[in-house]
């Protein structure tokens, strides 16, 4: 059954994949969306998922209630120090124990959950990779990742990896890449495979879902899906894409990087493609997604 007027749950609403969820949601007439902080305790959707007994069931039953949770609560590779039992534990806390944790408010609520986990529960060593392959992360981030994917029918676990704006902390390859002085040159390697998508293809993806009402037939066919709606192309093409879409100017240099990484996803099932008009070239991606880069920056 289709959701005329749903009522959304951004966890996570101000980072780079919360802050596109809220940017494209929030103004969907009827809808009534709203997301997580965890800068000010007192104001409304306040959430950190690191203090211990933070009430999950209070912050769904918020505001009317919650239909739909999207989780966009983790932390990245780049946040992680291996080695390091206090980053390890943060990471296992947000990463691993978080999703479970909302798994199980979610079903007392009665609530549906989108969950973004990782291309990176797979090490890269022998892509593409379909829903059959055998995880085999190689690094914290992968190992913490794989363990918050739930298998139940009231949880949609999408594996990818996402690209996009974050201006607010400016973590990630495309706001590394738009920082770039016009004129300066950087490596694009040739030996690393890749078909993420971009956060604005994450975000239209939870509307449709949302909106059509076809989340459970999804979860009934797999819980845990690959999502990956865009062609694959090598990390040199995809700074290229950048470059073209930003007009940044930037003297792309191919490189190999001498550890070959094909960690390209592939599905046993082509809904999910189907659902937001895929398969997509990355080019008419990337530009889709530039095009969001200033209602982004003042969301």
């Amino acid at each position: 059954m289709a959701q005329t007027s749903p009522r959304v749950l951004i966890l996570g609403g101000t980072g780079m994949l919360g802050g596109m969820l809220w940017t494209r949601l929030s103004v969907i007439p009827g809808w009534r969306v709203r997301r997580s902080q965890r800068r000010n305790p007192g104001a409304p959707g306040y959430f950190d998922a690191l203090v211990p007994g933070d009430d999950l069931d209070a912050l769904l039953a918020a505001e009317g209630g919650t239909d739909f949770i999207l989780n966009a609560i983790g932390l990245t590779k780049s946040e992680i120090r291996e080695s390091d039992p206090v980053s390890e534990a943060r990471a296992d806390a947000l990463n691993a124990r978080l999703p479970q944790r909302l798994a199980v408010a979610a079903a007392r609520a009665g609530a549906r959950v989108i969950h973004i986990s990782t291309d990176g529960v797979f090490s890269g060593k022998a892509g593409p990779y379909d829903e059959s392959a055998v995880p085999d992360p190689d690094d914290v981030y992968g190992r913490t990742k794989l363990a918050g994917e739930m298998a139940d029918s009231h949880v949609l676990t999408l594996r990818c990896s996402i690209v996009g704006p974050d201006p607010e902390k400016g973590r990630g390859l495309f706001e590394w890449f738009r920082r770039l002085t016009p004129g300066s040159s950087a490596k694009g390697f040739t030996d690393q495979n890749w078909n993420g998508v971009t956060t604005t293809q994450f975000a239209n993806f939870c509307r449709v879902v949302i909106a059509s009402g076809v989340f459970d037939r999804l979860t009934a066919v797999a819980p845990v899906r690959h999502f990956c709606p865009n062609r694959p192309v090598t990390k040199l093409e995809l700074l290229q894409l950048f470059n073209a879409a930003l007009g940044t100017g930037v003297n792309i240099v191919p490189a190999a990087s001498g550890v070959r990484v094909d960690r390209v996803l592939i599905s046993r099932w082509t809904d999910l493609v189907e659902l937001v008009g895929g398969p997509t070239e990355m080019a008419a991606a990337v530009s889709a997604m530039a095009r969001d880069v200033p209602a982004f920056d003042i969301h």
